[in-house]
């Protein structure tokens, strides 16, 4: 993981979507609006097969708290690719 974040809080960046956890998309959500809905659950799907893409990209479908408004139930998440080769190479060619 990487570290990223906002001047109110700096936040470890996931690696890859099996990392995304509905507490730490909660926190990423807030560093923005503080009063944004705790994520109770989500799941996650491939966007992409693979093909034509430098990195994984990924649908998080998102579910709150009983009650809460839900300001969208779904985002997109991009991470970079799981191979180390694959970021090496990207980074010569100035892809990240």
């Amino acid at each position: 993981m990487s570290t990223a974040g906002s001047p109110a809080q700096a936040l470890e960046v996931p690696a890859g979507p099996e990392q995304v956890t509905p507490e730490w998309l909660t926190a990423a959500l807030r560093t923005r609006d503080q009063q944004h809905p705790a994520v109770a659950a989500l799941d996650w799907e491939p966007v992409s097969d693979g093909l034509g893409f430098a990195g994984r990209v990924v649908r998080l479908k998102l579910r709150y708290e009983h009650g809460a408004p839900e300001p969208g139930r779904s985002m997109i998440g991009k991470f970079a690719a799981p191979l180390a080769s694959a970021r090496e190479l990207l980074n010569d060619f100035g892809g990240y």
